[in-house]
């Protein structure tokens, strides 16, 4: 795990999930041309896990492995891995779903054809014939793809056998020579026995047996039961263990790998967050990135829209999925599946860029040439990519325990202060209750807690460390009103600070007011819906009139707080978005320029970008040089108030100030 805030050189990610890639000249010539650093080419694999010994992931036309053809097909794609490395691709990964079996049970189709023949394929790794299918289920099978027969079932990782075959099939992958595996889906919801005697030895990591039944009134191991939602404490604890057991599981399956492959590591995919329900409404079934942290240092964000403007003023962005993953010490990757031409695969990679790392993964290559170009880009710009600290003067503290506790105001808060910080150009990031605790707050010269109800004791210490060290503070609606258990406090967090570093403010909407529905506030379902997004009608007549109606106190109320301005850009468009790095040794800045006034004209299809600027930047530095992916570069003037000019952004500038 990286320390948070810290940079590192983006990379290139293609995925596809076609059937005929093994030994497929026409393949392995389009990877050439696109030389992703990563690929991620689904199925190919020894043993599947959703269907168990099927050649393909084909549940409408299964054909199976036998077990005497799996040495065969294993040295088939040890070939193919070395193919894509000898074609310039560095990690190759195959896709694994971690709580998910397919078949037909009456006629032993899918998965249950491995199990019946589980002794066959016992010497690849599996062990011993684990207990039926059926015990694994933490719901009731469904129809699956409308075919006669055929169900999806949801296992629980809880299990110890589904834990031992998830082994099994990443042991196989890793004997093939592949860098990694993605795993899809990652949900936990089951009540079965496995799940409440997992719970229980979790809970005993955290409470002694007297806290337990203090807390909880749990007298012994056999009275522990999961909790339900509302239920307080218990509720949030069963969330937490529920994050807790993806982690330790990717840190087991990410182990199991590295015994025979260096780095061997573990991509799950992770809750979208362009919505607020998307990332709220998978709080409860494992989505926790503090846990699953602890096994994985890449996460996937699977999203529909493409980045750019929608109509006359929305402008999607994924810059909050990228600082969330650096403030846990990950990189994000980042999933949008209609970003497909070659205009909005630009902007994606400079977000990537601007985000300090990870990357935009690719859906085919249509675009190869452009993948190409910017894995060149990236590899040839590592010294000024890689290695970078962020530079930031608000830190907004993101609870996972507020989610927990239900808390969705805390979200409401957290995503409307981002689009404001980003909108007014005030170099921010993602701070985590660990980081008070830890003291890691030190770089940032404002702290806002939004609607940050739960603070532990050494939470609040932290927070009053901050402001005695100098920091101010915002404290956004009801902030430490309870402690980590839920016991409401005594004194109030407002009377340990000081009022003349610290502003109260009653609620979100008093300083970001909001003038008709963002698309973050819409369902995850009407998110993803193109023609309903494409249809909203527009709140403005003009880029102006945008300007003007996104002015809130917020940035004036920084401003006070500060005693200078807090914006480091001057003369720019909300549309462009900036972030910032500094060298360790303080001598050298590399500020991220990213317009996104990029018209969305259809799926898949954009407009071309509206330049934005120039701007001034106020950063200290005797010189500045800007440059472009296009190959225009030049100095930047330096004005007397110490500010640089910047030409009009088309997609993407870098700025790199000594």
């Amino acid at each position: 795990m990286r320390p948070p805030w810290a940079s590192s050189t983006p990379f290139t990610y293609e995925i596809g999930y076609g059937q005929d890639y093994v030994g497929n000249e026409q393949f392995l010539s389009d990877v050439r041309r696109g030389s992703p650093t990563l690929l991620h080419c689904g199925h190919d694999v020894p043993l599947n896990s959703a269907t168990g010994n099927t050649i393909q992931f084909t549940p409408r036309d299964m054909k199976y492995l036998d077990p005497e053809k799996i040495p065969a097909r294993m040295s088939a794609l040890r070939r193919y891995v070395d193919s894509l490395h000898e074609a310039g691709v560095k990690w190759v990964i195959p896709y694994l779903i971690t709580m998910l079996i397919i078949g037909d049970p009456e006629k032993r189709t899918g998965f249950w054809n491995l199990y019946d023949r589980w002794e066959e394929y016992s010497a690849f790794g599996l062990g011993e014939k684990p207990s039926p299918p059926e015990s694994w289920f933490s719901r009731e099978p469904r129809p699956f793809m409308d075919l006669p027969g055929m169900v999806g079932c949801e296992t629980t990782i809880a299990h110890p056998d589904v834990q031992k075959f998830l082994r099994g099939c990443t042991d196989l992958v890793a004997r093939c020579g592949y860098d990694g595996v993605f795993l899809d889906v990652n949900t936990l919801i089951g009540r079965t026995s496995h799940d409440v005697r997992w719970f229980g030895e979790y809970l005993s990591t955290r409470y002694s047996g007297s806290e337990l039944q203090c807390r909880f009134g749990f007298a012994s191991s056999d009275e522990v039961r999961l909790g339900e939602e509302g239920g307080g404490l218990l509720w949030v604890e069963t969330q937490r263990f529920r994050a807790w057991a993806f982690g330790q599981l990717f840190g087991v399956l990410r182990d199991t790998g590295r015994k025979h492959v260096t780095g061997f590591f573990v991509l799950p995919n992770n809750s979208p967050m362009c919505t607020i329900e998307g990332f709220y409404s998978r709080r409860s079934v494992g989505h926790g990135m503090r846990y699953i942290r602890n096994g994985c240092d890449l996460l996937m964000f699977e999203e529909m829209q493409q980045a750019g403007r929608f109509g006359a003023d929305r402008i999607v962005d994924n810059i909050l999925q990228y600082k969330m993953a650096a403030a846990h010490g990950m990189k994000g990757v980042v999933l949008l599946y209609n970003a497909t031409d070659k205009a909005a695969i630009d902007l994606a990679n400079a977000e990537a860029a601007a985000g300090g790392g990870g990357a935009f993964v690719q859906c085919g290559f249509a675009e190869a040439a452009t993948m190409r170009f910017w894995r060149e880009w990236f590899e040839r710009h590592s010294n000024v990519l890689e290695g970078m600290e962020s530079l930031h003067t608000v830190g907004v503290l993101h609870s996972l325990d507020e989610m927990y506790w239900d808390d969705r105001a805390h979200l409401e808060a957290l995503y409307r202060l981002r689009q404001s910080l980003s909108d007014h150009h005030v170099l921010f990031d993602i701070v985590l209750p660990e980081h008070l605790e830890t003291g890691a707050t030190s770089s940032f010269r404002i702290l806002i807690l939004p609607e940050v109800r739960h603070l532990s004791d050494t939470q609040v210490a932290g927070v009053a460390r901050f402001f005695r060290n100098g920091g101010k503070v915002i404290l956004l609606g009801e902030c430490g009103t309870f402690d980590e258990t839920g016991v409401r406090r005594d004194e109030r967090l407002s009377n340990l600070l000081d009022a003349s570093a610290t502003s109260q403010v009653r609620s979100i909407s008093d300083i970001v007011p909001t003038w008709g529905p963002e698309l973050y506030e819409l369902s995850e379902e009407d998110y993803n819906d193109f023609d309903l997004v494409a249809r909203l009608p527009d709140r403005v007549g003009s880029a102006s009139e945008a300007e003007q109606v996104r002015r809130s106190t917020l940035v004036p109320l920084l401003d006070a707080l500060l005693g200078e301005p807090c914006t480091f850009l001057q003369d720019a468009p909300y549309s462009l978005r900036v972030s910032a790095f500094r060298s360790p040794d303080g001598r050298r800045t590399v500020v991220h320029l990213v317009n996104y006034d990029l018209p969305v004209l259809g799926k898949g299809k954009s407009g071309s970008p509206i330049p934005a600027g120039p701007v001034r930047i106020c950063c200290g530095g005797q010189r500045a040089h800007w440059f472009t992916p296009e190959g225009l570069e030049g100095d930047a003037e330096n004005n007397r108030d110490g500010s640089f000019l910047i030409p009009a952004v088309h997609t993407y500038c870098m700025v790199l100030i000594e």
